[in-house]
């Protein structure tokens, strides 16, 4: 017998898309079971990628709140991407979400 993993989403959300050199800002979101249901004390790695490059830097690790909430306090140096990845477990998907900072 197979077991199907629960299918899991993230929302990423910075405080803001366009900040100055070495400022910082917040990485948050929520994880959850593609039914709603919130996902909680689990750990999302949050990861930058600098623009024209495909190198991820690890910027820190988040835990879920009660409510499937997370957030991280980073700084930026250059535009990239930054991601907020959940590893799953034996019975929840894997899931990632990207976007786009820009530094000016």
């Amino acid at each position: 017998m197979t077991l199907l993993k629960g299918a899991t989403t993230v929302t990423n959300v910075p405080s803001s898309t366009t900040v100055a050199p070495g400022t910082s800002f917040r990485v948050s979101g929520d994880l959850k079971l593609f039914n709603g249901q919130p996902l909680s004390g689990r750990r999302v790695g949050i990861y930058y990628v600098p623009a024209g490059t495909t190198r991820a830097s690890y910027a820190g690790t988040a835990v879920t709140s009660s409510s499937g909430d997370f957030s991280l306090q980073a700084r930026a140096w250059h535009t990239g991407s930054w991601f907020a990845q959940y590893s799953g477990s034996s019975s929840e998907q894997s899931v990632y979400k990207a976007v786009w900072v820009r530094v000016s």
